[in-house]
């Protein structure tokens, strides 16, 4: 939580939970699925009160 890559970016970002398994499910390597992907941070639902 003190490196540059979470200060950039604390929650993440968006991605296709069906295209992740998939990718699993085809074989790729886990070193690959656990990186972070590249793409602008997830929005934080309003009911989080964050907003």
């Amino acid at each position: 939580m003190r490196t540059p890559a979470y200060a950039e970016n604390p929650v993440g970002v968006s991605y296709d939970p069906d295209a992740l398994l998939a990718r699993f499910e085809a074989g790729e390597p886990e070193e690959t699925l656990l990186a972070m992907p590249a793409g602008p941070p997830s929005p934080i639902p309003a009911a989080h009160g964050m907003n």
